[in-house]
């Protein structure tokens, strides 16, 4: 069964701007409607639409270097942090994050999910996470203590 436009609206309206960006880079994945909906509700927050998932961006070479922006022992703060950079257009990855979604009984034993992101982003990234960090209820630990 395909949703209404109107249904999309309301789902897309609702999204944060994290989960809604992801869509946007799997969207050769949604109908037709769908797409549309979804750049428009891209459009109406200012957000620009990201290159589709697994395509490369023009300013990304072969070798940048990677790098830990932060470790979490609390997977929900790492993807609260994921958030925050999607949303803000910085390309991130949380390091076996399938692992410690599937497996989180065993997490203890595999150590912290860390945050990567390329290294030249690092500043805006710093920037993303500053007010999350200003929050005293989640606390994000950086990799460099």
């Amino acid at each position: 069964m395909q949703a209404s436009e109107q249904e999309l609206i309301l789902y897309y309206r609702n999204m944060e701007d994290g989960p809604l960006l992801h869509a946007a880079r799997t969207r050769n994945e949604l109908s037709e409607t769908a797409q549309d909906v979804l750049e428009r509700e891209l459009a109406s927050r200012h957000l620009s639409m990201p290159p589709l998932a697994g395509e490369s961006t023009p300013e990304e070479t072969p070798h940048e270097k990677i790098i830990t922006l932060r470790t979490f022992v609390d997977f929900s703060e790492a993807m609260a942090a994921r958030a925050a950079l999607e949303a803000a257009g910085i390309p991130c990855f949380l390091r076996d994050e399938n692992f410690f979604r599937n497996a989180w009984h065993l997490s203890g034993f595999a150590g912290y999910s860390r945050l990567d992101i390329r290294e030249h982003d690092m500043e805006a990234a710093e920037q993303a996470l500053a007010p999350i960090e200003d929050d005293a209820e989640s606390p994000l630990h950086n990799d460099q203590e």
